[in-house]
C-alpha cells in the first residue's frame, strides 16, 4: 500500500529434495558446484533455521560426502 514491494517464500518442510541443485536425477558433482555458487541465497538455508551460515555448508557437506539421501529438508 505504501509503494513498497516487498518478496518473499514460503518453502515447506519435508518437500522437495534441499540437496540437489542441477535438476539432474541424483546426487552429482554438478549440485556441488551449483550450490556453491548459490551459497548465500535463501535456497542454500539447508537446515532451515532461517540463516544461511555456515552450518548450512557444513549440513551440505555432510550430506554430500556421506551419500545420505534424508536430510531434515525432505531429501529421499
Amino acid at each position: 500500500q505504501s509503494g513498497v514491494n516487498e518478496a518473499f517464500a514460503a518453502r515447506l518442510e519435508g518437500w522437495g529434495c534441499k540437496l540437489e541443485f542441477d535438476f539432474s536425477p541424483g546426487l552429482i558433482f554438478s549440485d556441488f558446484g551449483v550450490f556453491f555458487s548459490a551459497f548465500g541465497a535463501i535456497e542454500t538455508d539447508i537446515n532451515l533455521d532461517g540463516v544461511v551460515d555456515q552450518d548450512d555448508l557444513q549440513a551440505y557437506l555432510d550430506g554430500f560426502v556421506a551419500g545420505q539421501s534424508k536430510t531434515v529438508s525432505g531429501c529421499k
